[in-house]
């Protein structure tokens, strides 16, 4: 929908959601291949998130943009970037870090769609805050406020304002 570059986002944010949890285990990285070849997956996504925060890279992601799937996949790349933490992020230098960081700073006064879209600005400025970077706390306590009214009880929750539920409760 949003061309080559979303695509490679989602490419490498929606994969990233498998091998968080696993290099929470491992945080060396490593998976066995076939005939004892291992693979670096730490590694690989340290070079891909590197490459798509770059703004000098030709897979950079480019700014998040209001209403724009950026948004969500900033979101889900600053969560398991948190789980992952001792596997890439602890690993990289400071001014890797800090051009993640800057990219991530780059959803700061965009505007969500009004719904669990809030939710996406909430994990990527928590992420930014507990790793000692410039965040913006209206981004986090009243979208997280806004999340509590939408709930109906059950485990369940509006999808924004429309008569419709969120299927997506795991966030």
């Amino acid at each position: 929908m949003y061309g080559d570059h979303s695509d490679g986002m989602e490419g490498v944010a929606r994969t990233f959601w498998m091998v968080a949890p696993y290099l929470y285990q491992k945080p060396d990285g490593q998976i066995s291949l076939t005939e004892g070849q291992t693979y670096n997956l730490a590694q690989h996504y340290k070079e891909a998130i590197l490459a798509a925060t770059d703004p000098q890279s030709p897979d950079y992601w480019g700014e998040i943009k209001s209403r724009h799937q950026t948004i969500v996949e900033a979101g889900s790349t600053a969560i398991n970037l948190f789980l992952s933490q001792k596997a890439i992020w602890v690993q990289l230098k400071q001014k890797e870090k800090d051009q993640i960081a800057h990219w991530f700073q780059t959803i700061i006064g965009k505007e969500p769609y009004q719904n669990n879209w809030v939710l996406f600005q909430v994990l990527v400025n928590t992420f930014l805050k507990i790793n000692g970077y410039d965040y913006n706390p209206q981004e986090i306590y009243p979208h997280l406020e806004f999340i509590n009214k939408l709930y109906v009880g059950e485990g369940w929750y509006q999808d924004g304002h429309e008569p419709c539920f969120e299927y997506y409760n795991a966030w």
